[in-house]
């Protein structure tokens, strides 16, 4: 019951990148995005589900597989 009263109060805005601010909860770890408009501004900007997901900031691309990676193999 504490647990869940602190939650409520417990949101707070991480970042704003484009049209979207991003929160968190500091107790319970949940994480969403809410559109927001400043003068009139409303472009089209994706939201950032990696960190929604749970992940970081980061927009480095994975690694390709070996195959693909353009190193040879020894023969």
């Amino acid at each position: 019951m504490i647990r869940w009263l602190k939650s409520i109060f417990a949101w707070r805005e991480v970042a704003r990148h484009g049209v979207w601010a991003y929160f968190e909860n500091g107790v319970t770890g949940a994480r969403y995005a809410d559109r927001f408009i400043i003068g009139g501004y409303s472009g089209r900007h994706p939201a950032h589900d990696r960190w929604l997901a749970g992940g970081d900031w980061s927009y480095a691309l994975p690694v390709p597989p070996r195959s693909q990676s353009g190193v040879r193999r020894a023969r």
